[in-house]
């Protein structure tokens, strides 16, 4: 009992300064959302062992709760609470059989909640969010860095913010900005076919039903972002998550995805994205041009707008193949550069473009927020299956913070992932003091004859349970070290 160096409710010190109740956060999820729905909606099933709700939850849980391994969060976290080896989670997150797509939007449907399309259309639902900017689905990828060459579907990818080839695969991801906060929606791991990897002797390979959901997610990897992109746009919609926008950076704006969009909730939807100045060809009164030769064109005064500190040019023309569109070219102050942002949207304005596009800066503090707080690039396995399993619990995890960040107005996400890995640590010192507990029954029964001979009354009227009382009531705990209890002490 020496060992124990810090007192047990220390842990509750972050959470009082940030006031938050780590105690009844994963127990507040679990009430208000049904994992057994998002089970169902896996189609995962078991005939024995452990159910599959348990291992939802606990998969889940080891996401929210902590950035380790699953061996770990099995050996430090919850060890001797759970009831199943990791073993079994091992296997749930490598089958081919987890529909971790159709899961995920199970769960995004029950944080939808009731469905606001925009702050116009709360009418008498009550008094209007001033912060609620229109709805958007945000399509982007980011790299997944990997060190293993023998992992599945491991590639060399581009990475634009290193400017070099790197090992790993590209995530596609849609982001869904309901328009007061933005969580995932869906993904899909690619790679990129520009510069491939030379054959690797001992690559993982396993065999999967080609009717699996895991067959069909390994046979994604192949496929362009642009088409894969498209689906996931329409998946979103059929599942009820309609936007007013969609956007994109410059990268995938292309006539393919514009024309996709157009096609949405019966034409309701509107694209908005950044245009490259290269040779993509527009027309303005009939007469071909590109934006880098804009200024021959003869278009419209430059115009001055105060609240960006910008000049623009602002014109409707035509984008072959589509339609109408609206472009707005901006230099904004101290940069010599021109940025252009296109729309379908015929009535939007310059600052309601710019004050809209911001919006899709929220994808990528996304991605810094599930790098950073719920290692997104920590996964180790070299299975494709349960890197897909992964990436989608890691996203599953950052929806559900999302969503207690929204409710208890968090600031930062950084706050809220420092209170529940408290939380961990709060299992781990109660699971120690019932140990202590149970060595101490164990040492008095000794003293006593025999755990076979002395009785619970024997025990509690001994001067040794007295002095258990006196170190417990008065004890500190090491969180690093072992439970003992000596006997003879």
């Amino acid at each position: 009992m020496d060992k124990f160096k810090a007192n047990a409710w220390e842990i509750k010190k972050t959470c009082e300064k940030h006031g938050v109740d780590t105690d009844n956060l994963w127990n507040d999820l679990l009430r208000r959302f049904r994992m057994s729905s998002v089970e169902r909606a896996s189609g995962f099933k078991k005939r024995s062992g452990v159910k599959a709700v348990a291992l939802f939850e606990f998969a889940l849980a080891a996401k929210v709760m902590t950035v380790g391994t699953t061996l770990g969060f099995f050996a430090k976290a919850i060890a001797g609470s759970i009831g199943f080896e990791c073993s079994a989670m091992y296997r749930f997150l490598q089958s081919d059989k987890v529909n971790w797509r159709l899961a995920f939007y199970d769960l995004s449907k029950q944080l939808r909640g009731p469905a606001v399309k925009s702050a116009a259309d709360v009418g008498n639902a009550g008094p209007v969010d001033e912060r609620r900017r229109p709805t958007s689905l945000i399509v982007d990828d980011s790299t997944i860095n990997k060190t293993g060459r023998r992992i599945e579907g491991a590639s060399k990818v581009y990475d634009h913010t290193t400017s070099r080839y790197v090992l790993g695969g590209k995530l596609l991801s849609l982001a869904w900005f309901d328009g007061l906060a933005c969580r995932f929606l869906d993904l899909a791991l690619v790679k990129e076919s520009v510069k491939s990897l030379k054959k690797v002797k001992g690559k993982f390979h396993k065999r999967r039903d080609p009717a699996s959901p895991g067959a069909r997610r390994k046979a994604e990897m192949s496929e362009d972002k642009i088409s894969l992109a498209i689906k996931m746009l329409k998946r979103a919609v059929r599942n009820g998550f309609i936007p007013e926008y969609v956007q994109t950076d410059s990268w995938f704006t292309c006539l393919k995805l514009v024309k996709a969009v157009r096609g949405l909730a019966n034409g309701t939807v509107h694209f908005l994205g950044m245009v490259k100045f290269g040779g993509r060809k527009f027309e303005l009164n009939g007469k071909p041009f590109t934006l880098a030769n804009l200024k021959k064109l003869g278009v419209p005064k430059e115009s001055r707008c105060r609240r960006f500190k910008s000049r623009y040019y602002q014109m409707d023309c035509v984008l072959p193949g589509l339609g109408e569109v609206r472009i707005f070219v901006s230099r904004f102050a101290g940069s010599k550069k021109c940025v252009a942002l296109m729309t379908t949207d015929l009535t939007m304005s310059y600052v309601k473009a710019i004050e809209t596009y911001m919006i899709r800066w929220n994808i990528e503090i996304c991605f810094k927020e599930v790098k950073q707080l719920l290692g997104l690039q920590k996964c180790q396995a070299r299975d494709f299956d349960s890197q897909i399993a992964h990436f989608t619990l890691v996203f599953m995890a950052h929806a559900l913070l999302v969503d207690l960040k929204v409710r208890e107005e968090y600031k930062t996400l950084g706050i809220l992932f420092e209170s529940l890995t408290e939380q961990r640590r709060a299992v781990s010192v109660t699971e120690r003091i019932i140990g202590a507990f149970e060595e101490f029954l164990r040492a008095a029964a000794e003293t006593m004859g025999g755990i076979d001979k002395a009785t619970l009354a024997d025990i509690l009227e001994s001067e040794m349970y007295d002095v258990f009382k006196k170190i417990i009531l008065g004890t500190t705990i090491d969180y690093q070290g072992e439970m003992e209890f000596d006997a003879t002490s």
